[in-house]
């Protein structure tokens, strides 16, 4: 994808990225995602430009994936990026569903909740994988019945 720099310059938007193509739920391609190869190159997760079909805070990478395997599945673990989602597959693990760089939101645990009763959130212990959950996600799910972990220090509901 091309764009211009301030000074009318045009470069290619997710140079130096791996590019996952992101789903929504019905298995349609909707955007596109990149994961920086440099360690110096923020952001370090670059994503489409939201549109009317793609709106990061309301999707989830991988959901397709899991949904395809297995419509109402035992849990899903909740983690930070693309490559979280596919290492965890790998190792048997087919039900992890990442954010597309935006905070985990009460429409992600409700879109999880249609599925599944058991909801594992996983972060990284690092800065980005930090910020306080917040609180008014989860008690409405646990008046459902719903099983909400959180495995990170200072992490709790």
């Amino acid at each position: 994808m091309l764009i211009s720099n301030d000074q009318g310059r045009v470069y290619d938007r997710y140079r130096g990225r791996i590019m996952f193509p992101i789903y929504d739920r019905y298995s349609r391609i909707i955007a596109f995602g990149g994961r920086s190869i440099h360690p110096e190159q923020q952001p370090k997760y670059l994503n489409s430009p939201e549109t009317i079909l793609f709106q990061k805070g309301r999707e989830l990478y991988g959901l397709h994936q899991v949904l395809q395997q297995d419509k109402q599945p035992k849990h899903f673990i909740v983690v930070e990026g693309y490559l979280d989602v596919i290492a965890l597959a790998q190792f048997g693990l087919p039900y992890a569903v990442a954010t597309l760089g935006t905070a985990t939101s009460t429409y992600h645990v409700q879109l999880l909740s249609k599925y599944s009763k058991t909801l594992i959130f996983c972060f990284d212990g690092d800065k980005a994988g930090r910020p306080a959950p917040d609180p008014s996600q989860a008690p409405p799910y646990r008046r459902k019945s719903s099983k909400v972990v959180c495995k990170q220090s200072g992490c709790g509901w």
